[in-house]
Formats: structure tokens, C-alpha cells, sequence
């Protein structure tokens, strides 16, 4: 995620706006090799990603 991910321009927040939707870095993870039982739900990777300080870019 952290190369397709920027920092808040204005630099006020920690956070990081990405590019990658949940559903894409699964997608990505998948094209890994990672197996599919170890892969999260597509709205739990979002989870993970948004406490991770990861933002969809608005």
C-alpha cells in the first residue's frame, strides 16, 4: 500500500490517501500467491486499511 499511497497535503493529519480500493489490494494480495482462506472479507480489509491510517484520496 505504501506505494500507492500519498501523505495529506496539507500535513495537518497522519493519514495516508490511497489510490487502492480494499477490494483491489485483495485482488493484488490474490495475484501474490496469498491463498484465499488466509485473505480477509473485502469490508474487513477496509477496516484493517482505515485503522492502518489509510484513506481513500476524496
Amino acid at each position: 500500500m505504501d506505494s500507492q499511497s500519498q501523505q495529506d497535503p496539507t500535513f495537518r493529519t497522519p493519514l495516508c490517501y490511497t489510490r487502492l480500493t480494499a477490494a483491489e489490494a485483495l485482488k493484488q494480495l490474490r495475484q501474490q500467491g496469498v491463498a484465499e482462506e488466509a485473505l480477509p472479507a473485502p469490508s474487513t480489509m477496509a477496516l484493517v486499511l482505515n485503522r492502518n491510517g489509510y484513506r481513500l484520496r476524496p
